[in-house]
């Protein structure tokens, strides 16, 4: 269900070009309903710490309502207006990639942030030697937004030798067939075809269309596996806990009393 999106009763919504936010429409009674929902749980449970991945709108409504916020850092350059005035109202920022990845523009807030690595849920699950294949290349995003799209699909298949294949993993609107590109939308069996793939696109918003596709992914061909490993924690997920565990009980002593 997407409360934000203008149903088809919404006669009067308007977008608004704002600096501070990047979707808050006008007249679209979704909005209202949903952050009445938040607002009402917060009410209840004013002890809560809410973890935001990644809305600016709903970390800033949380704020307003004096609920400390956990906010996940998208890698990039976020350094507009919206993005800074989350970071700057949360008590803790999360960077699910390693230090090493970090940008000068996240330097205001490193002092909140935590860099945990990455992590995956197929972080351990074994791959038998020579399964992958560089010619099979696999393109793997998630929901929420992305500038994957039928274009970029087809500029890549267009940079490839023709031996070699497109997987797609994700939702594409508008999606047309092309020759040597199969797609497989939100699959359940994901593991199974990333495992024979040697090379994987994935989304983590960047621009990914201004590039010169055949070049990078010959690069990636000459990767080692090792360099990959140490952008991965295997303990990530413990340690955000900890962490968050931590925060929980400064933020609400009395409680642990």
């Amino acid at each position: 269900m997407h409360f934000d999106i203008p149903a088809n009763s919404d006669r009067d919504w308007a977008a608004s070009d704002l600096s501070f936010l990047h979707y808050a429409p006008v007249n679209v009674k979704g909005i209202i309903n949903r952050n009445y929902l938040i607002t009402e749980f917060f009410a209840k449970h004013n002890h809560c710490l809410l973890f935001v991945d990644v809305s600016v709108e709903i970390t800033l409504l949380a704020r307003l309502c004096g609920i400390p916020t956990v906010v996940v850092r998208q890698h990039g350059n976020r350094s507009d207006l919206a993005h800074l005035m989350a970071y700057e109202s949360a008590s803790f920022v999360l960077a699910p990639y390693a230090k090493t990845m970090a940008q000068d523009i996240e330097s205001d807030f490193a002092h909140k942030t935590f860099y945990s690595g990455g992590f995956s849920k197929y972080s351990g699950m074994s791959i038998e030697d020579n399964t992958s294949a560089d010619d099979q290349i696999a393109m793997f995003f998630g929901r929420g937004g992305t500038c994957f799209d039928w274009k970029l699909i087809a500029q890549i298949r267009k940079d490839l030798p023709e031996t070699s294949s497109l997987h797609i993993l994700g939702t594409i609107p508008d999606y047309h067939a092309i020759s040597g590109v199969s797609y497989y939308g939100n699959s359940k069996t994901a593991y199974d075809i990333l495992k024979n793939c040697g090379i994987v696109i994935s989304n983590a918003g960047h621009n990914l269309h201004q590039v010169n596709w055949s070049h990078i992914i010959e690069n990636a061909k000459k990767l080692k596996v090792e360099a990959w490993e140490k952008l991965m924690n295997p303990k990530a997920t413990i340690e955000i806990a900890a962490r968050l565990k931590k925060l929980h009980s400064n933020l609400f002593k009395t409680l642990y009393k």
